[in-house]
């Protein structure tokens, strides 16, 4: 098995804490969890912590610049977790989550119209919700 179809097949799992739960739908599935932890520098410490809170508040309301940030990080931390280049770990990401949606939804105010569309929104949350915890 390739490191981009790992990368696939854990992205991808059901969650173990809802019955039928997705890394969008479940905010406790293990590699949405884990990405929480590489944001708090649980993987690489107290700097990068603080590096990530700095940049989530300098983002503030700037929707591009948080998703930019998210998207850079998520890309690293699934390259860290499958020792892989970072183009691989992305190519892999966007593999994961090819799907258009029939209708448009919206997700906090934001009109998503794929599933990777809406992991990011999910992942944004989750980098605000970095930042209230220490406010």
């Amino acid at each position: 098995m390739t490191k981009k179809q790992k990368i696939i097949d854990a992205l991808t799992v059901e969650s173990s804490y809802t019955k039928g739960g997705t890394m969008i739908t479940c905010p406790n599935q293990f590699r949405r969890c884990m990405f929480r932890c590489w944001l708090d520098g649980s993987y690489k410490g107290q700097a990068h912590y603080q590096r990530n809170c700095q940049r989530i508040v300098e983002a503030g309301d700037h929707w591009g610049r948080l998703r930019s940030f998210v998207v850079e990080q998520f890309g690293e931390y699934i390259a860290h977790e499958f020792e892989c280049s970072r183009s691989t770990a992305v190519d892999a990401i966007k593999a994961a989550f090819p799907a258009e949606y029939e209708n448009p939804i919206e997700v906090r105010g934001v009109t998503v119209f794929t599933e990777l569309q809406h992991l990011t929104e999910e992942l944004m949350d989750d980098a605000r919700d970095l930042v209230a915890e220490v406010a």
